[in-house]
């Protein structure tokens, strides 16, 4: 992601930095999360907290905002999980547990 020097390593700077982005010169973002599988694993419960970002950050992005003097026009802001065939229905029960269930999926297989 090539967060600046500052990124905490905790939820609270993934959220910030993430709806910030100053520093990557982009009309568009797509954030790919490959293996989401081995992510759930090493998230466990966090993974929700990562979906909860996520969503929110897709919402600000997209609407576009008005923080202070930092106005962010509407910007596409797409999130990508990849896994195997083999391995959809354990990730897609696990988006189901967090709340994902109307989402568009590309199933991209290795």
């Amino acid at each position: 992601m090539e967060f600046p020097d500052y990124f905490g390593y905790n939820w609270a700077a993934f959220n910030e930095c993430l709806n910030d982005l100053d520093w990557l010169t982009a009309d568009a973002y797509l954030l790919l999360f490959a293996d989401v599988d081995k992510v759930i694993k090493a998230l466990g419960k966090s993974f929700t907290v990562l979906v909860e970002i996520l969503i929110r950050t897709i919402d600000e992005w997209t609407e576009g905002r008005n923080y202070d003097d930092f106005p962010t026009p509407p910007t596409s802001f797409h999130v990508v999980f990849q896994c195997t065939k083999k391995q959809i229905n354990e990730v897609m029960s696990t988006f189901e547990i967090v709340g994902l269930k109307d989402g568009n999926l590309l199933n991209i297989i290795k």
